[in-house]
């Protein structure tokens, strides 16, 4: 099973932000699994976020539906077109 990336920035300081990165994955009873391949540098710091068991994927079907019909209804028909002047000071 192969999942999209998610990506996100991550504010690490009032300066900087570092770009953040989601895999999924697994526990495999000695250590966590990444369900792709990825470069990641030894000792990266990393966040893991454990889940809740499911028989199978259906929890996280759940997400990839809530957050499709979230996306057309932020970015639907009835969403108006925004110019430069609405970011404006």
């Amino acid at each position: 099973m192969c999942r999209k990336q998610l990506r996100g920035p991550i504010r690490i300081s009032r300066s900087f932000i570092a770009p953040t990165t989601s895999f999924f994955g697994h526990y495999d009873g000695k250590s966590v699994q990444l369900d792709e391949q990825a470069s990641i540098a030894p000792n990266t710091r990393v966040i893991v976020t454990v889940l809740p068991a499911t028989d199978n994927d259906t929890t996280l079907d759940d997400w990839d539906l809530l957050a499709a019909s979230e996306l057309a209804r932020a970015y639907g028909d009835g969403e108006p077109e925004y110019t430069e002047s609405d970011f404006l000071p």
